[in-house]
């Protein structure tokens, strides 16, 4: 930088040179050499730099048109766009925008820039109504969309459910994305959801029950919500499905349930899904995370207790490791808190959605218990389901009794897992019974509008 003082003394100098001596011939400085010197240092001592501003259409404008600024100098372009247009981006010289108060504001650089500025006419707003069919919810759909604006939709179905369709307002489905293009006119959309099963053949209706899933997490494991998510798929198909598994038990080789039993494979007529609403009312994954340092205990358990009569609480953490092999079942009325505990290393891994019949059982058999399977199928107190007539019918039945079941749910723990595929129509009216008429009709009834 070149000082005013030091500026001085040169152009004292300057006029020193050019009025010493008596030679005429002595070359001197012009007026003119003296002003751009002067510009010259000035320009040098604030470094100056244009910054531009251009927009795309005529509708905007800017005060003031153009900003020359120092390094580090902040300035502001003030916007105006005339009626039914307004801005949309500002691109250029790392400036920003502030749409409530319309102005652009930019930092003094090293060189000269340019603001673009984009607009459009103001569109208008349709009101998007929605609905839903069966069981599910959306995720993503706007109450208003811009006319002439693209807008996709985004929905959740619950763990037992499949989106069956989505209607209204021109929506397609292309490459597994739901959507709007070139929204119109106000609409409403209905989106459609359906059970992934059939109605029950042996039953006259289907009956849900929520499942709240605590996970008491310690620094010794992990699991996922996809984990917890698909084991309640896989704990469907044993309920909904064990025909169907049956038959895919065949292709895998592993030995069949006796050609005489397969005709009582019972299709339970009852499924679960992951619970949508806390008890708060709040939308909710139906997964319950709690730092837990220790393992699974009756503490823990009541602490992070759902009411039992309107959810079935299923408990996983760690157990001790004498007892990382075992599940219990804690029946309703009992002064345990109702539910199910599982060791994290029980829960089926069915994330991959490929069936494997020695995936872990653990589940449907405690579950069994829990909808009121007293005891194991060889080995339960006399009277119980164990020697109930596989068909269901309430009579000694000469061709099979619940106990010859070799494959059924319900064995002991101590049966490898591919040998546990079904249960028997008896005990699937067991079960029915226990949720509609016995001690779990609370929960029953208290979700009776989701039958």
């Amino acid at each position: 930088m070149i000082s005013s003082r030091v500026l001085s003394i040169a152009l004292l100098s300057l006029v020193n040179i050019g009025c010493s001596g008596d030679n005429d011939t002595t070359p001197t400085q012009d007026s003119g050499s003296i002003a751009a010197l002067v510009q010259n240092s000035e320009n040098t001592q604030t470094n100056k730099f244009n910054i531009n501003i251009e927009f795309d259409n005529d509708a905007i404008s800017a005060a003031p048109k153009s900003l020359s600024l120092s390094i580090g100098e902040v300035g502001d372009f003030t916007l105006n766009a005339q009626s039914g247009y307004r801005v949309t981006d500002i691109k250029g010289c790392d400036a920003s925008f502030d749409k409530n108060t319309q102005k652009i504001q930019v930092i003094g650089g090293t060189k000269v820039c340019t603001i673009y500025v984009t607009s459009k006419t103001n569109s208008i707003l349709l009101p998007i109504t929605s609905s839903v069919e069966g069981y599910g919810r959306f995720i993503s759909l706007p109450k208003r969309a811009e006319q002439g604006s693209d807008f996709n939709i985004v929905t959740e179905p619950h763990t037992d459910q499949v989106l069956d369709s989505i209607q209204g307002c021109g929506v397609k489905k292309t490459s597994g994305v739901w959507s709007v293009k070139n929204a119109q006119s106000p609409c409403h959309i209905t989106a459609k959801f359906k059970s992934q099963f059939d109605t029950p053949k042996a039953f006259s209706h289907t009956i849900r029950l929520p499942i709240v899933v605590h996970v008491l997490e310690n620094e010794n494991f992990t699991i996922d919500d996809i984990q917890i998510e698909t084991q309640i798929e896989l704990l469907n198909l044993h309920f909904r499905s064990s025909d169907l598994l049956e038959t895919l038990n065949m292709l895998s080789g592993t030995a069949r349930v006796a050609v005489e039993h397969i005709p009582y494979i019972a299709d339970v007529g009852i499924q679960f899904y992951l619970a949508t609403q806390q008890p708060s009312g709040e939308t909710f994954t139906g997964i319950n995370r709690i730092a837990d340092q220790g393992h699974i205990s009756t503490a823990s358990m009541l602490g992070s207790l759902y009411h039992p009569h309107k959810y079935i609480n299923i408990w996983v953490g760690e157990k001790p490791p004498e007892q990382s092999q075992y599940s219990i079942t804690y029946p309703a009325g009992t002064s345990v808190a109702p539910g199910i505990s599982l060791d994290y290393r029980a829960v089926a891994d069915y994330s991959s959605r490929t069936y494997d019949p020695k995936l872990n059982k653990t589940l449907p058999h405690q579950l069994g218990h829990f909808l009121g399977l007293v005891g194991h199928i060889a080995d339960g107190p006399k009277g119980s389901h164990h020697t109930l007539p596989c068909d269901g019918v309430i009579k000694q039945s000469p061709s099979c009794i619940n106990q010859d079941l070799l494959f059924n749910y319900m064995r002991h723990n101590t049966i490898a897992d591919e040998d546990k595929r079904m249960f028997s129509l008896s005990q699937a009216q067991v079960m029915r019974n226990w949720v509609t008429s016995g001690p779990l009709k609370p929960l029953y009834d208290n979700n009776i509008d989701q039958q």
